[in-house]
């Protein structure tokens, strides 16, 4: 059954992760599938190799790429289901619903494994899955509205017909009430300012190594794991496009931040600011995969948030 009522913000931007999480993930896979078995893929294992010798797992390069590629082609209808799944829980589709939960947990902890940035993913997932189920979910996949109308008491026998009242004194003119915030705006804003801290902060720190602690930078990525894989002048030339990309990110940084702050004050500019703000971050966020995964998903959410009608119609009585 399709729920007819409103969708709530929080399945919306559940949905939308998931599914974002799932596409990307597709699209990586099939690319590194069809260059399976490259020098360069074999490049990059060697550290993987080491480390499950020195664990006691005795294993060749031909038998792990072979292990790695049947666990790849499994992963292949388990990220497309996730993704279907994930497009009909946001139509309001219960089984969808129990689907795309079940699946975004076991994606996060296979995630988990992958470092840093497979902890915030799996974070990420765990929270979509929790969302799916939070209590405006539940009313909406239960075809309930989100808030209860009060009951009306019958009346026992017939009707009694009542003598016209007086006509009351005219009351004073009142102005017409503003409205409340709707949720969609508190989301789309809080979603903004939190992204844009967050990014910020990353470029800072980022520019701060970059300026005072290059040389010793360059020292730990060369001893690191990849380091054999490297040269020093690929570190460099990374870390100099990396610097570039940090010097975007801080005006892009501060647009969503000051677009955020005034869509929250009601202000007209707000959400064009807010629709730029996510369209230029999502690019930024494909040239800095998987790592820009968060920035996909965040503006993605901001843009569905944006659109919605509830939006349009608070900013319209401006």
């Amino acid at each position: 059954m399709v729920s007819k009522q409103p969708r709530p913000s929080v399945v919306t931007l559940a949905g939308v992760f998931i599914a974002i999480t799932a596409f990307l993930s597709l699209t990586q896979l099939a690319s590194a599938l069809t260059s399976w078995g490259t020098v360069e893929m074999q490049d990059q294992l060697k550290p993987a190799l080491r480390q499950l010798d020195a664990a006691g797992f005795e294993m060749t390069m031909t038998e792990l790429l072979r292990v790695l590629r049947w666990v790849g082609l499994g992963m292949i209808p388990l990220l497309v289901a996730a993704l279907v799944c994930s497009i009909y829980a946001l139509r309001g589709d219960r089984p969808s619903r129990v689907a795309a939960a079940a699946l975004a947990v076991g994606a996060g902890v296979i995630s988990l494994p992958l470092g840093v940035f497979g902890l915030l993913q799996a974070t990420m997932l765990f929270i979509a899955a929790a969302a799916l189920w939070s209590p405006d979910a539940n009313r909406w996949y239960r075809g309930e509205p989100a808030t209860a109308l009060p009951a009306q008491s019958p009346v026992d026998g017939p009707v009694q017909a009542t003598p016209p009242a007086p006509p009351a004194p005219a009351a004073p003119p009142v102005s017409p009430p503003t409205g409340s915030r709707p949720t969609s705006v508190v989301t789309a804003g809080v979603v903004a300012i939190a992204g844009s801290f967050f990014a910020a902060g990353l470029a800072v720190i980022y520019l701060l190594v970059y300026t005072f602690q290059r040389e010793t930078q360059i020292e730990a990525i060369l001893r690191g794991p990849f380091g054999d894989l490297l040269t020093r002048a690929d570190v460099e030339a990374g870390m100099r496009i990396a610097s570039w990309v940090c010097w975007a990110v801080l005006p892009l940084a501060a647009t969503g931040l000051l677009g955020g702050v005034a869509l929250l004050a009601r202000l007209r500019i707000g959400r064009p600011a807010l629709i730029f703000w996510a369209w230029a971050s999502a690019l930024v966020g494909l040239l800095m995969l998987p790592l820009g995964l968060l920035a996909i998903a965040a503006s993605v959410a901001v843009v569905v948030l944006l659109r919605r009608d509830d939006v349009r119609s608070w900013l319209s009585t401006l």
